[in-house]
């Protein structure tokens, strides 16, 4: 659970920054490149079939860029890095209301 706070914090960032549509419109597929199946075997097919899906996934290609900037030379699990990812940006946020002095709300 705590890791979709984690990434739902980036998203916000990158939505902020202005940078979450060219992030997202790098993974979709080019249009006007037809797609050849190859001539494969029964598994080979499935196999290529769920590779594709898998590229198709805009989740897949999120969590390949969390991972990026997670780090992949950690020793910690996935889960405990995207945990420490979304620490720093909680912090960033925090960093820029006081910077600009603007206060949290409060209940």
């Amino acid at each position: 659970m705590e890791t979709f706070f984690a990434v739902r914090l980036l998203q916000r960032r990158l939505k902020r920054e202005r940078k979450w549509k060219a992030l997202t419109k790098s993974w979709l597929p080019k249009a006007g490149v037809p797609i050849a199946v190859p001539e494969m075997s029964d598994a080979e097919l499935e196999k290529w079939r769920q590779e594709k899906y898998a590229r198709m996934n805009p989740a897949n290609h999120f969590r390949q860029y969390i991972e990026s900037l997670a780090g992949v030379s950690s020793k910690l699990p996935i889960q405990e890095r995207i945990f420490e990812l979304g620490v720093q940006e909680l912090n960033l946020v925090l960093a820029g209301k006081k910077a600009s002095g603007r206060r949290s709300r409060r209940p």
